[in-house]
């Protein structure tokens, strides 16, 4: 009977012809500085796996500066795909922040593969193949495609403007992505009178704002839509209690998840 995880870990040490240090899995920081070595013991079945990526996945290697409610660049995609978004049409988050939903949506209109500029710890390996990820990177390169569609974020917080802009820069993606200073209610849909997609992830009362005070928020909102957006389409990556219902359409849940613990789902509507 295997019943002592730190007995476990000293036998499995012993095993590496390596500086080791035996913790549990919740105790690792996986930053791709050290190789992780995983143990998993289940009912006397032990598994042991080796962790390829290092860092986690969610991390694409362009995001440096973050606002006070950053949303990961794997849920920003997820939201992005819920919408029904058609990648060539365009695109406006009204709540851009750090402008996590911004890089996502140009490097899925360009087909960039998620990950591109980052590293991994399978780089490190001996048996690491340098010339033959030189290939697959040379591969996924020329399935990127030189168009994108009008792609604009913006933000009342000047900080969070700031924050996007060196993103958007470390993305190379400056001359695909507009980010601008502005509040919710003074959005205005791009040049060319065609409909698109509002897409974002508003406050929902946990860490920025709370209660009732998002309401005048969204009644606001709700009216620069009703006003400069017929046509489009708007998905929201919501909580439970925000007043979607304020902006007086009618909302069809799409997707339910989770954002930093917290229950959220994407809700759709059109203007």
């Amino acid at each position: 009977g295997l019943y002592h995880s730190g007995a476990v870990a000293e036998r499995v040490a012993e095993s590496l012809d390596r500086p080791v240090v035996a913790r549990r899995d919740d105790e690792v920081d996986h930053d791709g500085t050290v190789q992780s070595v995983l143990v998993r013991v289940i009912d006397d079945v032990v598994t042991i796996s080796i962790d390829a990526s290092g860092t986690s996945l969610h991390h694409r290697g362009w995001r440096g500066p973050t606002g006070r409610a950053p949303v990961r660049e794997t849920l920003a995609a997820a939201l992005l795909v819920a919408s029904g978004w058609n990648r060539t049409s365009p695109l406006v988050d009204p709540f851009c922040g750090s402008g996590t939903v911004l890089v996502e949506a140009a490097m899925l209109a360009m087909r960039m593969a998620p990950g591109r500029h980052r590293s991994f710890s399978c780089q490190r390996w001996p048996t690491f193949d340098a010339s033959a990820w030189q290939r697959l990177l040379d591969g996924i390169d020329s399935d990127v495609v030189d168009r994108c569609p009008p792609i604009i974020g913006s933000d009342r917080d000047a900080g969070a403007v700031a924050a996007a802009r060196t993103n958007v820069e470390t993305a190379g993606l400056t001359d695909r992505i507009e980010v601008l200073e502005r509040s919710a209610s003074a959005i205005e849909p791009p040049p060319g009178g065609r409909a698109g997609w509002v897409v974002s992830n508003p406050p929902y009362g946990e860490r920025i704002g709370g209660g009732r005070s998002l309401v005048p928020l969204y009644d606001a909102f709700g009216r620069a839509l009703a006003e400069r957006f017929t046509g489009w389409t708007v998905a929201l990556l919501v909580a439970d209690r925000v007043p979607v219902g304020a902006m007086g359409r009618s909302w069809t849940t799409v997707c339910t998840t989770a954002n930093g613990g917290i229950p959220v789902r994407v809700d759709v509507a059109t203007c």
